[in-house]
């Protein structure tokens, strides 16, 4: 079946990670492989079936808010900038919409036939198990990025992240598996993930995961597996390895320190266009015009901040901030089964960028069409 070649497609090029990466424009503009995937997939969705998925979705009142603020940002500020900086700016506009188009019509996929979930399934625990090997091999064979420092990346040492080479990234995904699998009655496979989230020594995962479990264990009554969990959790922090290196220190404070003034910037910044923000994609543009960045830096930072929270508030304002959170409510209610998985995105891009990011948006796509949803309105 068509559709399982392409769904299949997209799984196995996430495993690429950043091996995927499509840079141009002297780094300007970064892509990946499962974009023009996704484009096609999408192109062949609409001429088999039509405009009817979007039609519903677009009847959904806080889509066209969170659009229409998207929009306008992107054009009351669209003179400040040049032609390729708005260029550059639309095009990652353009993903974020073709992703959401995407999850519209897989939605109304899995509803039209739900005979092919199983084999979705079946694609997904593929890739699972895949992820699992790439970070096993990653983190025995090269555990240390320092050689990638010069390329713009974090020198992270004996931390895993499998082919992503972005520690947070990793443990997004590793988090949002173990509580989808565990979800499904696959309590093995959800451990799994749960150990390699931990090998990622990140305390914002550690927190956002325990809160989700604690939220979604309390809400379900399994009180007696909400103590085994945080129990084994914790058991797991305190006696997995941990090498020398101040980044698997869970005292470290450089990482502290670094947020702290990302937020200051990024306050300072969205103070200065509070409403509707810069556009979307424009932080890095938005930096230079206020000096805060050399044109010349090729640092992977300098296009954004660490919370997408953070950017959704720079980029869009407070009304497209409050229009994300609106949308983000409404998904939440009518994608029930998604409801820890997105707390824990949540609590996770309050310090890290991983809600807007292609490697979580995409994933999230392919498991949360399948979810309970009662409808796209």
């Amino acid at each position: 079946m068509t559709e399982l070649f392409f769904i299949g497609s997209l799984l196995a090029s996430l495993l690429l990670g950043q091996f995927g990466r499509i840079e141009l424009f002297g780094k300007q503009v970064n892509g990946y492989i499962q974009d023009p995937v996704a484009f096609i997939f999408v192109v062949y969705l609409f001429i088999r079936y039509g405009n009817l998925p979007l039609r519903k979705a677009i009847k959904n009142n806080y889509a066209r808010f969170l659009s229409g603020c998207v929009l306008f940002s992107y054009l009351q500020t669209f003179g400040d900038y040049s032609l390729v900086n708005n260029a550059i700016a639309l095009l990652y506009s353009f993903r974020i919409f073709l992703y959401i188009i995407l999850g519209i019509y897989l939605n109304y996929l899995y509803q039209k036939k739900k005979h092919i979930l199983p084999k979705i399934n079946v694609l997904i625990s593929f890739f699972s198990i895949f992820l699992i090997l790439a970070s096993i091999i990653q983190y025995i064979f090269f555990s240390n990025f320092w050689g990638l420092y010069a390329y713009g990346w974090d020198p992270h040492m004996f931390r895993m992240s499998a082919t992503f080479i972005d520690v947070y990234i990793a443990a997004a995904l590793y988090g949002m598996f173990a509580l989808y699998w565990y979800q499904r009655g696959k309590p093995g496979l959800a451990l799994v993930f749960v150990a390699c989230l931990v090998f990622t020594f990140s305390r914002s995962s550690y927190l956002a995961f325990l809160l989700s479990g604690m939220v979604f264990l309390i809400t379900s009554g399994k009180w007696k597996q909400l103590l085994m969990v945080i129990f084994l959790f914790i058991l797991l922090v305190i006696i997995v390895p941990k090498p020398f290196g101040e980044g698997v220190s869970l005292l470290r404070t450089t990482s502290v320190n670094s947020r702290i003034k990302d937020y200051q910037v990024g306050i300072s910044m969205a103070l200065k266009k509070p409403l509707f923000g810069y556009g979307y994609n424009r932080i890095r543009f938005g930096k230079e015009s206020l000096n805060l960045v050399k044109a010349d830096d090729r640092s992977h930072s300098v296009s954004s901040f660490h919370s997408s929270f953070l950017i959704i508030l720079v980029t869009i304002g407070m009304v497209g901030l409050i229009a994300f959170l609106l949308s983000l409510l409404k998904f939440g209610m009518t994608h029930k089964t998604l409801v820890p998985i997105l707390f824990y995105l949540c609590v996770m891009s309050l310090f890290d960028n991983v809600l807007l990011h292609v490697f979580i948006i995409l994933p999230l796509v392919i498991i949360g069409s399948e979810g309970d949803q009662s409808s796209l309105e």
